[in-house]
């Protein structure tokens, strides 16, 4: 199965689609410690800066601007 590149995507717009591939991948979503997890700011915005796709895994990091 071919797995579409999501680097640069915000998270929010990218769950709804990486749903469809649960039934045959586990899926890892990782957080990076980014400056932007220090602050209180309720806006920060969530994206996808690195994806892996190895045995039967989808890896998903994500940081926060």
């Amino acid at each position: 199965m071919n797995i579409p590149d999501y680097v640069g995507r915000k998270l929010n717009n990218v769950l709804d689609e990486i749903k469809k591939y649960e039934d045959s991948y586990k899926i890892i979503i990782k957080e990076t410690i980014s400056p932007a997890n220090k602050d209180t700011v309720e806006n920060t915005e969530c994206r996808i800066v690195r994806q892996k796709v190895f045995d039967n895994t989808i890896e998903i990091t994500v940081s926060y601007f």
